[in-house]
């Protein structure tokens, strides 16, 4: 990356606005010059109350809104608690222009760290940095790559977590990542358990960075994590490289069913953190019904 600018990007719909907010004001809260953040929001829409709102809740910021129409994913998996806006990180280097590396980050994350710190940061001629899955962290985990023996790799090729990702886009163009990753999906979209990333996976088979595992907690491995050192266990099912960091994170993503917004969730690992930058955005004191209290 220059000097000059870090570009983010996310990917939201209309039932993610506020999450996303809150995401956008951690991440402006915690950067140590806002002026070098260029943020772009690839989206299938927003209403206009909604728009409205994101842009009054990061003054700070200008950032870009890139509608998709969900036709573009026409025929890949989606499941219940995920539609097609999943797959839109997919069209990442084809929509932005420059050349420039982008970071990429999923809208249910709260940002602790300064995004910064990833410039510069060497992809060493891969396609993208990310974190090792922390549950999943070979294609032979339960939830890795199906099929896997059929790519010609190990069962002990490394596995990602898409959800932050620092990208080269030049590299990823040049790969073709876009296109064989939907062929993998249309060929096999009846066996992937996390579609677009066990597909990425799948396509790049080890070829990408480590990225530092701060920079990706799972709230529920925070929760998991303090279950264990109350019941004086020294061993719970995390990847290595997670467990030193569980307490320290740089960035926190609400992984799975529990996301801190539903009503049966607010008292989630940073769940009250989540509500401080909610009260920071122009959904401000915004609680699911029937919450008056966040534990």
């Amino acid at each position: 990356m220059t000097a000059d600018r870090v570009r983010v990007v996310y990917t939201a719909d209309e039932n993610y606005a506020l999450p996303l907010a809150a995401s956008m004001r951690s991440l402006v809260d915690n950067v140590s010059d806002v002026d070098r953040l260029s943020v772009v929001v690839l989206t299938p829409g927003f209403s206009d109350g909604s728009l409205e709102r994101l842009r009054a809740s990061c003054p700070e910021l200008t950032p870009e809104f890139v509608t998709v129409p969900g036709s573009a994913f026409d025929g890949l998996p989606t499941f219940e608690y995920w539609t097609a806006t999943i797959y839109l990180r997919l069209l990442i280097p084809s929509l932005l222009a420059g050349d420039e590396p982008v970071v990429y980050l999923d809208s249910d994350t709260i940002v602790l760290g300064d995004v910064l710190e990833l410039n510069g940061m060497p992809l060493n001629g891969t396609v993208l940095a990310a974190v090792v899955d922390p549950v999943s962290p070979r294609f032979d985990s339960e939830n890795g790559v199906w099929g896997w023996a059929d790519l010609g790799v190990p069962g002990s090729t490394p596995y990602f977590n898409n959800g932050v990702m620092v990208i080269d886009p030049v590299a990823w163009r040049d790969v073709d990542l876009t296109g064989r990753t939907i062929d993998y999906l249309r060929a096999h979209h009846d066996k992937v358990t996390f579609p677009e990333q066990e597909a990425m996976n799948a396509v790049l088979r080890g070829r990408w960075q480590p990225l530092d595992p701060a920079w990706n907690i799972w709230s529920p491995l925070v929760g998991a994590a303090m279950v264990a050192r109350r019941l004086g266990l020294h061993r719970y099912s995390v990847h290595e490289d997670h467990a030193p960091v569980l307490e320290n994170p740089k960035l926190v993503q609400f992984v799975g069913k529990d996301k801190p917004w539903f009503a049966e969730c607010t008292g989630t690992p940073y769940g009250r953190l989540f509500y401080h930058y909610v009260d920071r955005t122009a959904w401000s004191t915004w609680r699911p019904p029937g919450v008056s209290h966040v534990r």
